[in-house]
C-alpha cells in the first residue's frame, strides 16, 4: 500500500520545470535581497558552500543503499512524530531571538535530532503514510506560524502583511485538509491481506 510514496513524483520534464523555478526563485530573492541590504557575501564563503551542496547532492546519489534490519518495535503514534516535528520547528527557530553562535547551535541540533529520530521510527514496525504526513505536517505548520514573525522586504502594511500571513496558514492548513482526506480514503479502498499490512493501515 505505501509503496506509491517511494516512486518518482515527476518525470523528466516536471523535474526541469521544477529546478527552472527553483533557480527563478533563487534569482529573484537574491536580487530583492540585494537591492534592499545591498550585502553580497565573500566568494570564499560563496564557494564553500557551493562545494558543500555539490558534495551533499553527489553522495546522495551516490552512496549505496544498506539493507537495515527491521527493528520489530512499534513506530510511535503519528501525533508524536507530529509533535517532534512541531518542536525542532519551534527550536529551529530561535534562532531569530538568540545570539548567533546559540541560535546557530539551536538549528544544528533541531535538524540533527529530527533526522535522527525519523532515521530511527521509521525502521520500526507500523510506520507508514500517516507517519510520513506527520513530518510534512509540521514543516507545513511550522512555516506558517513562522510567517506572522515575519515582516516584509518590501511593500506590505498594517493590513496586507497579517492578511497575507492569514491566507498563507489556512492555505496550508487546507492542503493538510486535503491530503488527510485523500490518505484516509486510499487507507479504507486498500485491501488487507495480512498482518502486516493491517498494521500499517491501523
Amino acid at each position: 500500500m505505501d509503496a506509491p510514496a517511494h516512486n518518482p513524483w515527476l518525470r523528466t520534464p516536471g523535474f526541469v520545470i521544477g529546478c527552472a523555478l527553483l533557480a527563478l526563485g533563487c534569482l529573484v530573492t537574491t536580487m530583492s535581497t540585494y537591492s534592499s541590504e545591498h550585502y553580497v557575501a565573500a566568494w570564499p564563503k560563496l564557494l564553500t558552500v557551493a562545494i558543500v551542496v555539490i558534495a551533499l547532492v553527489v553522495a546522495a546519489f551516490s552512496l549505496p543503499r544498506r539493507d537495515v534490519a527491521p527493528d520489530t518495535r512499534p513506530a510511535p503514534g503519528p501525533w508524536v512524530v507530529l509533535a517532534a516535528a512541531l518542536a525542532a520547528g519551534v527550536l529551529f527557530f530561535l534562532t531569530n531571538w538568540l545570539p548567533v553562535w546559540l541560535g546557530v547551535t539551536a538549528m544544528v541540533v533541531a535538524l540533527a535530532g529530527i533526522a535522527a529520530a525519523i532515521i530511527v521510527w521509521s525502521r520500526r514496525a507500523g510506520w507508514g503514510a500517516r507517519h510520513r504526513l506527520a513530518v510534512a505536517a509540521g514543516g507545513l505548520i511550522t512555516y506558517a506560524w513562522h510567517s506572522f514573525t515575519m515582516h516584509p522586504l518590501m511593500g506590505g502594511g498594517p493590513v496586507v502583511t497579517p492578511v497575507s500571513h492569514a491566507v498563507l496558514a489556512a492555505a496550508a492548513l487546507a492542503m493538510l485538509w486535503f491530503e488527510t482526506r485523500s490518505l484516509r480514503r486510499s487507507q479504507r479502498a486498500a485491501p488487507v491481506s495480512g498482518p502486516a499490512e493491517a498494521t500499517i493501515a491501523a
